[in-house]
């Protein structure tokens, strides 16, 4: 599932990094993007996308992709990176990305593939068309690449692993996520990856492999926890959205340091970390993203419990959810503040606030009077944050993520049951709101098969349903 695109520490930039060779650099500036405000970063890249189409490489598929198209699909990624737990540090992409293949440096191409896969995938449009492809190509070079590794081709091997695996799991290619994410799992284990998140410690009790040997530098170190840090985040993730065990719950992979006082939520806890930026960049990101797919796991979860007939149960669940709704809307601003300067996150995370709050007072609707009415009030949330989605720029603020798409449904679903109350029935103002927020969410998907063809078959199929739902029950 997707997070907010990461905040990008100053700390991990060289004074010599000349990131405008990814696109990185908006018109007009020229200062570094360690110092861009995150929202004009945003704004940035759409505006590249809104410059350059597929067709303006002329590029023929099969053929090596050009330097330039790969720079700019990795440009287009990297604000976007923490929707597949790809903390890799940037100035070692920009610093390897454009070597050549022939040189030893280079980026190997099971890497390069899954970076270009999944940009394709976050871009939507036209770029979607070739996720196939490079979805095919990473497949075959993340196969080739272990028969005589050097220590960069593990690390590369690994990551591609996890840009991969992030991208099934969106793609709710659940088996092949799952066995994606277990085999990096399996190889960190097997080169003695595994280590404490303490850099001093790393480097004094890391032992090492003979083909991985353990770090020299304290930039290798580091990098290599940010590895360690996205191959257990992408793991726990499909864990907790689907309910298969995670590969790396064994005893080596418990993270050491945790912080007290923080909720520990689907076995995922907040690793204690020297470096105070990474930990922003951790609490930031990470912890948001765990929260909130934890959320809609447990709301989902929370209907099939009979409140009636298990009263203490449900009520138990209840307060727990409650717990993690409470943290999340603390974290994020409130709906009411949301302009086209708020970070595609902030959508994100309220609708799935919104979203799953909805699904909480769905349950008790029928009998309750409150809770229809706290329903029918994240009914109207949600139907704001689409006209927000689409009033604020480019629908790619949904940033490739089904979570939004899901609740705005549930949203339709229960106004469709709505227009067969008596006494909504009897009240026109009431049913041509409701009607008009229907079309409203209706617009919205209308946009996202549009922007996102890749899930034009799922969409089109679901609106067909719904459709002919409200047809079936307004007649």
């Amino acid at each position: 599932m997707p997070s907010s695109p990461p905040f990008i520490p100053t700390f991990i930039f060289s004074q010599d990094s000349e990131l405008d060779v990814l696109a990185s650099r908006p018109p007009g500036r020229s200062d570094k993007t360690a110092d861009m405000p995150y929202e004009e970063g945003v704004h940035m890249v759409d505006s590249i996308v809104a410059g350059r189409t597929l067709e303006s490489f002329q590029w023929v598929r099969g053929e090596e992709l050009p330097l330039e198209m790969s720079l700019y699909l990795v440009g287009l990624l990297l604000p976007y990176r923490a929707h597949f737990h790809f903390l890799v540090p940037i100035p070692y992409l920009v610093h390897h990305f454009p070597l050549p293949p022939s040189d030893p440096a280079s980026i190997h191409p099971c890497l390069r593939n899954a970076c270009h896969l999944a940009a394709c995938s976050v871009i939507g449009g036209r770029w979607s068309s070739l996720e196939p492809y490079f979805a095919a190509k990473t497949r075959a070079f993340l196969d080739k690449v272990l028969m005589l590794p050097t220590p960069e081709h593990i690390i590369h091997f690994l990551w591609a692993s996890i840009l991969l695996a992030s991208y099934l799991m969106r793609e709710r290619r659940v088996e092949e996520s799952f066995t994606t994410i277990a085999s990096a799992c399996s190889i960190s284990s097997a080169f003695g990856l595994l280590s404490t998140y303490n850099l001093e410690y790393f480097k004094e009790h890391h032992p090492g492999h003979p083909l991985l040997p353990a770090p020299t530098t304290e930039a290798e170190a580091l990098h290599r926890i940010w590895l360690l840090h996205s191959i257990y985040l992408t793991d726990h993730s499909l864990s907790a959205l689907t309910g298969l065990p995670p590969s790396s719950r064994c005893e080596e992979w418990t993270m050491p340091s945790l912080e007290n006082g923080k909720i520990v939520f689907h076995g995922f806890k907040i690793p204690m970390v020297a470096d105070d930026e990474l930990r922003k960049v951790w609490e930031s990101d990470v912890h948001r993203s765990a929260f909130a797919m934890h959320i809609f796991k447990r709301a989902s979860a929370l209907v099939l419990v009979d409140y009636q007939k298990s009263p203490t149960r449900y009520q138990s669940d209840l307060d727990y959810l409650m717990r993690f709704i409470r943290a999340l809307s603390s974290e994020i601003p409130p709906l009411s503040s949301m302009t086209h300067d708020s970070k595609p996150a902030v959508f994100l995370s309220n609708s799935v606030l919104y979203g799953s709050l909805l699904v909480i007072h769905s349950i008790r609707a029928g009998n309750d009077a409150d809770e229809r009415r706290e329903m029918l009030r994240c009914v109207r949330d949600l139907v704001e944050i689409c006209v927000k989605f689409r009033s604020y720029g480019s629908i790619r603020r949904i940033q490739s993520s089904f979570v939004p798409v899901i609740h705005m449904m549930n949203a339709v679903r229960v106004l469709a049951h709505e227009l067969q109350k008596p006494d909504v029935e009897e009240n026109p103002r009431l049913c041509s709101e409701y009607c008009h927020s229907i079309e409203i969410v209706l617009d919205f998907i209308d946009e996202v098969i549009t922007s996102f063809p890749a899930w034009s078959t799922s969409l089109e199929s679901i609106k067909d349903v719904l459709i002919s739902a409200i047809n079936s029950l307004t007649l």
